[in-house]
């Protein structure tokens, strides 16, 4: 984990990543399309910080209405039965 948060840090301006954070977490307006501006973006996409990040990240805040999801409980879920699909 150290190494990853290594990279992280030294590949991205703080800046950067308070701007990005912000915008994917408070902005007003549609959720999925932020998080799709945060994965593919230039203006937002973090260096060292894709997609699975972004989405646990959203499901660890908004645990309510969005659980966290990555790749093992989308398996799951289809598994399950359920139609599910992940932003790529």
């Amino acid at each position: 984990m150290g190494t990853l948060k290594a990279s992280f840090i030294e590949h991205n301006e703080e800046s950067r990543v308070k701007n990005t954070i912000t915008y994917l977490l408070y902005r007003a307006g549609d959720l999925v399309g932020r998080m799709a501006d945060c994965i593919y973006d230039n203006e937002y996409k973090l260096n060292e910080f894709g997609e699975s990040n972004v989405q646990e990240l959203i499901g660890r805040i908004n645990k309510e209405d969005l659980p966290v999801i990555n790749g093992r409980t989308t398996q799951v879920l289809r598994y399950f039965g359920k139609d599910i699909r992940q932003i790529s």
